[in-house]
């Protein structure tokens, strides 16, 4: 007898993250270049300058396992982030993927990241919290 899961984990729940971890062992990335980090529910894809595989691909092929894995990608809640030198006035962006918005920082694993790397956003941060 086959039947059907229609409830999946509780947000928040102990087990969330874990599951999804086992849950997506099989999503690899295209280029050995780039990188997949996974954490909780988190995906996050790392593509260097010099890859042999776009930006573009390796989030089509992120795309392409969560459908096959009955996921859904949140594109509200999908960011890109482009780093570079502090001097360098002219960047690249990341227009082969127009529907994700861009950031200068981003906060990754409880730490605030500039686009230049620069500590100045995480420092000031955290002194606005501990002030509070």
């Amino acid at each position: 007898m086959q039947v059907t899961i229609t409830r999946s984990v509780v947000q928040g729940s102990g087990i969330g993250p874990s599951a999804y971890l086992v849950y997506s062992m099989n999503l690899k990335n295209l280029s050995p270049y780039n990188s997949i980090l996974k954490y909780a529910d988190d995906t996050s894809i790392l593509v260097p300058q010099h890859s042999s595989v776009s930006m573009q691909e390796e989030f089509q092929n992120v795309q392409t396992w969560s459908t096959a894995n009955k996921l859904q990608i949140n594109l509200n809640k999908t960011k890109a982030i482009v780093f570079r030198r502090p001097s360098l006035r002219n960047f690249i962006t990341s227009q082969s993927l127009p529907f994700i918005e861009q950031l200068a920082v981003t906060k990754f694993m409880g730490i605030y990241i500039s686009a230049t790397f620069s500590t100045t956003v995480h420092v000031e941060h955290t002194l606005a919290v501990a002030n509070q």
